[in-house]
């Protein structure tokens, strides 16, 4: 399954799509896509919601990516439906920190606007 990453903007918050299978063969591409998005926009979110996450590539992203985003005063939102990964994220401590919707719905009244799909 290939890696696709789409990017849109949402009012302020730039929301990147993740459509394919994570893994540590494709983290990279990943990792280089949301710290772009966080050099460039400050609110950013990663929709993980068409992911296959097939290791824990995904939660170094994330981890890493929530402390660039600190560094910068930005903020870093993760649509994350699968309740494994969220819990495994909770797990390292990030989840404290980073915010983790389970849903696009509860991401888009989080943020108080619509996100269709």
């Amino acid at each position: 399954m290939g890696l696709q990453i789409n990017t849109q903007m949402h009012g302020a918050w730039a929301v990147l799509t993740i459509d394919g299978e994570v893994s540590a063969d494709s983290a990279g591409q990943v990792r280089q896509a949301v710290h772009h998005m966080l050099d460039v926009h400050p609110l950013t979110a990663v929709d993980l919601a068409d992911a296959v996450m097939g290791d824990a590539a995904v939660l170094a992203v994330l981890t890493g990516a929530h402390r660039r985003a600190r560094r910068q005063a930005g903020v870093l939102v993760a649509v994350i439906p699968d309740p494994t990964v969220r819990a495994m994220l909770r797990g390292t401590g990030v989840a404290e920190e980073l915010v983790v919707c389970p849903s696009r719905r509860e991401f888009a009244q989080w943020r108080g606007g619509s996100l269709p799909r």
